[in-house]
């Protein structure tokens, strides 16, 4: 099942209840690999435009979308579809696409 974590007490408590959020979010990504945040503070427009721009990225042609294309020695950039798993358990193979976001940091 998926950890729901609830970040208010991060957003709003003093170190204890800080520290606490944090190692619930550690232990969920370390024992399943997702977690979903509530209470995080986002707000809603902010959400609805990013997921806009993430629509309207992935709607481009492919010649347009890898010219934001990831770098070799870089975390971040598009990654073109790939293949995530092969055939599990007789299923399809599960297939994808991301853009991999993060601060922009010196290679040195």
């Amino acid at each position: 099942m998926l950890p729901i974590i609830d970040f208010a007490d991060f957003r709003n408590g003093g170190p204890d209840q800080r520290q606490r959020t944090a190692r619930e979010i550690g232990a969920a990504f370390e024992e399943i690999g997702f977690v979903y945040i509530r209470d995080h503070g986002v707000a809603p427009a902010t959400i609805e435009a990013a997921q806009a721009a993430a629509r309207g990225f992935f709607a481009l042609p492919e010649e347009e979308k890898r010219r934001s294309a990831r770098q070799p020695g870089r975390y971040r950039g598009y990654i073109p579809v790939m293949t995530f798993s092969e055939n599990a358990g007789g299923r399809p193979p599960v297939r994808y696409e991301a853009f991999l976001l993060g601060a922009d940091i010196a290679t040195d």
